[in-house]
């Protein structure tokens, strides 16, 4: 074993002490819990620690045989770091430290890989065993093995469970996994009752992209299925499909008109939207062309407007409303 002479020795004491004063000065716990304090503790430096990177949120704990936090602290910069482990307070009915001559044992907590690892004392710098000894001093080496992680299968964490659309628009979503084993995914489409039309897109990282046009012959129920694989494990999910025909979608907007009919100088024309669309109501001669715009908006809801005839002649005349990919045609007369 390493020997140290006195002024070594009185040197590292204290650069030990002017660390724990740094310590408490450092960032806070925000996994292991805060030790309970007693009156009496131990001392330990750690100068070295292999095995993983230190990165801001890990955090170093000295636990008892019993798996009590008896010391602990977050760790910041480089080594060495300075870690008070607390013994017993005997003023309390709880075992809440360290019993005099109990093994110590320490923990690491990475923060990336979320996980609590043990750290394995490589060298014992100074002192004569890894034992708690009431106002004693230890300084170590520490080393932590991170385990193994095991084949976990990928998961699907943002993926619709029904999708509607209708005949005419477009009927897009994408699709998320993930692995905790951080393998590379790959997603693979099939549906037995869509169109080849569908465009689906695998990004190559977990997620994908699904596109389709129906057409006006598409109104129906349809499902597409999924498989989020990382090579061996293979994940299915489903989507179910529903396109709404657009007839049906026609009938849910209305468009009533001119009131009165026949009208002289003005009347009004009243429709109802019942999505937020971009709507144009125009007015057309009885050839078809258009002779003025009676009103421009978006949104949804009902909408009562009203009509002058200043600058038309008398006759008949059309008046269409176009609200995304519907149309509705009413038509008056206007007589001078």
């Amino acid at each position: 074993m390493k020997r140290f002479s006195t002024t070594a020795g009185f040197l590292l004491v204290m650069i030990f002490f002017g660390l724990l004063r740094q310590q408490s000065n450092a960032a806070e716990l925000t996994h292991f819990p805060n030790p309970h304090r007693s009156s009496v503790n131990m001392s330990v430096l750690v100068v070295e620690l292999t095995g993983i990177e230190v990165v801001p949120g890990s955090e170093m704990a000295a636990i008892t045989p019993d798996s009590i936090i008896a010391g602990a602290e977050a760790l910041e910069g480089d080594p060495p770091w300075g870690m008070p482990v607390w013994k017993d307070d005997e003023t309390t009915d709880e075992n809440d430290g360290f019993q005099e001559g109990d093994t110590l044992r320490f923990l690491f907590w990475d923060p990336i890989l979320q996980m609590e690892m043990s750290a394995t004392v490589s060298e014992i710098v100074r002192g004569s065993r890894l034992r708690f000894e009431s106002n004693g001093m230890l300084i170590i080496k520490l080393h932590v093995v991170i385990p193994e992680i095991p084949p976990h299968p990928p998961e699907w964490i943002d993926v619709p469970t029904d999708v509607e659309g209708q005949e005419g628009g477009s009927i897009e979503f994408e699709i998320r996994g993930r692995d905790v084993n951080d393998d590379r995914l790959t997603i693979d489409y099939y549906s037995p009752d869509l169109p080849e039309t569908v465009i689906f897109i695998d990004h190559g990282n977990g997620a994908g992209f699904f596109q389709w046009f129906p057409t006006y012959f598409h109104a129906g129920e349809y499902s597409a299925t999924f498989t989020l694989s990382d090579g061996t494990f293979n994940v299915e999910t489903r989507v179910g499909i529903s396109v709404r025909s657009q007839m049906a979608v026609a009938d849910l907007y209305e468009f009533e008109g001119p009131n009165p009919n026949p009208f002289n100088k003005s009347a009004k024309l009243r429709c109802f939207i019942p999505d937020n669309v971009d709507f144009t109501v125009e007015a057309l001669d009885s050839a078809g062309r258009l002779v003025g715009i009676v009103e421009r908006g978006y949104g949804q809801g009902e909408y009562s407007l009203q009509l002058d005839s200043s600058g038309l002649t008398s006759g008949a005349y059309i008046f269409r409303l176009e609200a995304g990919i519907v149309h509705k045609y009413i038509s008056g007369v206007l007589l001078r």
